[in-house]
């Protein structure tokens, strides 16, 4: 029974404390220029990120190529 009535208890401070951040991120103007530069930065980091798999693949075809460069010298 406690255990249930804390768990209510952190979830409505939970709720409330993100009900805060949201109010704060939407409706203040301060908010809205974090919010802006929150939403720069994820952009920044998404574009990173896709460069960075374009890096993976590329490593993995080289690889591959020279897997099979490999396997081709010991046939021969």
């Amino acid at each position: 029974m406690t255990t249930d009535n804390s768990r209510v208890v952190v979830a409505a401070i939970v709720g409330a404390c993100l009900g805060c951040v949201a109010g704060y991120v939407f409706w203040t103007q301060p908010g809205r220029v974090l919010r802006r530069r929150i939403e720069i930065g994820l952009d920044d980091l998404a574009y990173e990120l896709l460069q960075l798999r374009g890096v993976f693949a590329n490593a993995a075809r080289l690889a591959s190529e020279g897997r099979q460069l490999l396997e081709h010298s010991k046939e021969t």
